[in-house]
C-alpha cells in the first residue's frame, strides 16, 4: 500500500512539474517539511487521514468489484473479501504501531470485538502487548518533576530492566523506595505517564471525531455511527490522564473491598508519591489474567 502512496506522490509531482515549475517547487516543499517535521501534531495528522484515505478506497475498491461480480460464485467474493480485510487489517496494525496514543487504546478496544472480520481480531489483538516502552531517562525526567528533587531521589529503579508492563497512556516500573524516616526500602510499582500523551490524545480525538462524521456522511450504509462511542471513550481517557483522580479512586476502591472482607487485594497507594502524570503503589507478585494457570 505504501508503495503505490510513492507512486501516486511521484506521479502527481511529476504532472506538476509539466504545469507549472513553481506549483512543483511548492509541492516538493511542503512533502520536505512534513518529513523534517516527523513526530509533530501535523505530520500526525496527515498521517491519520491519509492512512484512512487508502483504507476507505481498498475498501470502496473491494465493494465495488464483488458487486460487479456479483454473479460469480460466492466462495471466490468471500475469498476476495477474506484477502482485503487481510491486507487491510496488517496495514492498520501497523499504522496504528506507529501513531500510538488513542489509536492503540481504540485498536485494543475493536480487537475485542468478536463482530468484526477475523483478520482485524489477529492483528489488532498485538496491541495488547508488546507496546514500545518510552526511554528510561524520560521516565526519570517525569518522576523528578513529578514528585520533586528530594522524593525521586529516594526512588531506585533498575536501569538494566525493563517495563513491568507498557500501555497506551503509561508503563510501570517495580521500584525501590526509602521512605523518610526509614531504614530499609521496601518495593513499589511506579506508573509514570507518556510524555505528551495528554497532548495527543486530545489531538487524536479530534482527528477521530472528524473522521466519524466523514465516513458517516461517505458511506452511512457500510460504517456504524461512532460518534457516541468516540465521546464516552473520550470522557474515560481524560480521566485516565490524571493520576490523582486515579489514585484517589483506587484507594477508596481498597478501602472499601477491605471493609466488606471481599477475598480480593488491591495494591495500597502510597501518598508521598502522587503526581498528576506519575504515581506509586505497594508491589504485589502475581500473574497475567492471560496467562495459563
Amino acid at each position: 500500500i505504501w508503495f503505490i502512496t510513492q507512486v501516486v506522490l511521484v506521479a502527481f509531482a511529476a504532472a506538476l512539474l509539466r504545469w507549472r515549475l513553481a506549483a512543483f517547487l511548492a509541492y516538493s516543499a511542503s512533502l520536505a517539511a512534513l518529513c523534517m517535521a516527523k513526530g509533530s501534531v501535523l505530520y500526525r495528522q496527515v498521517h491519520v487521514f491519509w492512512s484512512a484515505f487508502v483504507m476507505f478506497v481498498v475498501y470502496k475498491r473491494t465493494k465495488f468489484r464483488t458487486k460487479r461480480n456479483r454473479h460469480a460464485d460466492q466462495k471466490a467474493i468471500e475469498k476476495e473479501w477474506m484477502q482485503c480485510h487481510a491486507v487491510l487489517a496488517r496495514f492498520l496494525f501497523e499504522q496504528i504501531s506507529e501513531l500510538g496514543g488513542f489509536w492503540t487504546k481504540l485498536g485494543q478496544q475493536v480487537s475485542m470485538n468478536l463482530g468484526i472480520p477475523l483478520p482485524y481480531q489477529m492483528e489488532l489483538k498485538k496491541l495488547q502487548d508488546g507496546l514500545s516502552p518510552s526511554p528510561l531517562h524520560e521516565v526519570l525526567a517525569t518522576i523528578r518533576a513529578e514528585f520533586g528533587a528530594e522524593r525521586s531521589a529516594r526512588i531506585s529503579i533498575d536501569e538494566t530492566a525493563g517495563p513491568l508492563g507498557v500501555a497506551s497512556v503509561a508503563q510501570v516500573h517495580q521500584a525501590m523506595w526509602l521512605a523518610p524516616g526509614e531504614t530499609s526500602p521496601r518495593k513499589i510499582v511506579v506508573k509514570v505517564q507518556h510524555r505528551s500523551a495528554a497532548r495527543r490524545f486530545k489531538n487524536d480525538f479530534w482527528a477521530a471525531g472528524v473522521l466519524a462524521r466523514l465516513i458517516v456522511l461517505v458511506d452511512p450504509e457500510g460504517f456504524p455511527d461512532m460518534k457516541p462511542i468516540l465521546k464516552t471513550m473520550r470522557e474515560v481517557t481524560l480521566n485516565e490522564l490524571d493520576f490523582k483522580l486515579e489514585a484517589a479512586n483506587q484507594q477508596r476502591a481498597s478501602e472499601a473491598v477491605r471493609a466488606s472482607k471481599v477475598n480480593v487485594v488491591i495494591p495500597s497507594v502510597v501518598p508521598e508519591l502522587v503526581g498528576t502524570k506519575a504515581m506509586a503503589m505497594e508491589f504485589i507478585d502475581g500473574v497475567r489474567l492471560s496467562s495459563e494457570a
